[in-house]
């Protein structure tokens, strides 16, 4: 099964447009997060720019989960087709927003911690990434591919791995870990903080190429 490839952290419509036409099969907007980041768009701004990808491409709202009801309210403003939820999260607060939400849920979870292998059949997947404060991702830093190998060998659960992923380590981290996909912020990013489009089609390619070592 081809690697799936999600390009986050869009802020605005001509990285959209890039990544889209690259060949992502999600995209992710960042919306409603406590932690500083240039990657940060507000939910009315978000939901301009899901309005104009395709059929075929799953839209992501990504937020670090504190308020069940204030997310679930912009996931709703948003109109995402997936909600991506960060933060110290319980299984009774996962479980709540499985049931509130009409769309997919990604769960942000250590692939070592107890949760990870509590969540089939709540969350449609997992997502492995680098945290920081508030468990938010984003960090650039290389993730443990050791131990989200793992995690994805034992669990049911797709698993998207995140992380410090660049075009040049997306082949060997997928020959080593065999996700369902991979999830890209800065590693696509220019200096400016925008996305490098070359370096999304070079991202992709890499991906695509991974695929005979699987």
């Amino acid at each position: 099964m081809m690697t799936k490839t999600k390009i986050c952290g869009i802020t605005n419509e001509d990285d959209l447009v890039a990544s889209i036409e690259c060949g992502a099969n999600y995209v992710g907007f960042i919306v409603d997060i406590s932690v500083e980041s240039h990657r940060k768009i507000s939910p009315k701004f978000a939901n301009e720019l899901v309005s104009k990808v395709p059929s075929g491409v799953t839209t992501t709202m990504v937020t670090i989960l504190e308020d069940v009801d204030r997310t679930l309210d912009f996931f709703e403003q948003v109109g995402a087709d997936a909600l991506q939820i960060h933060g110290d999260l319980t299984l009774d607060v996962i479980q709540k927003v499985s049931d509130s939400i009409d769309g997919k849920l990604i769960v942000s979870v250590d692939p070592n911690a107890t949760i990870s292998n509590q969540l089939e059949g709540i969350s449609n997947a997992a997502l492995c990434d680098s945290q920081r404060e508030k468990g938010a991702g984003g960090t650039g830093k290389v993730t443990d591919w050791e131990s989200v190998r793992k995690f994805r060998e034992k669990t049911k659960l797709p698993v998207i791995l995140a992380g410090g992923l660049t075009p040049q380590n997306v082949s060997h981290a997928i020959s080593l870990v065999k996700p369902f996909a991979v999830d890209v912020a800065s590693g696509v990013e220019g200096p400016n903080g925008l996305k490098d489009h070359s370096a999304i089609r070079e991202f992709i390619t890499n991906v695509h190429k991974a695929e005979g070592g699987k």
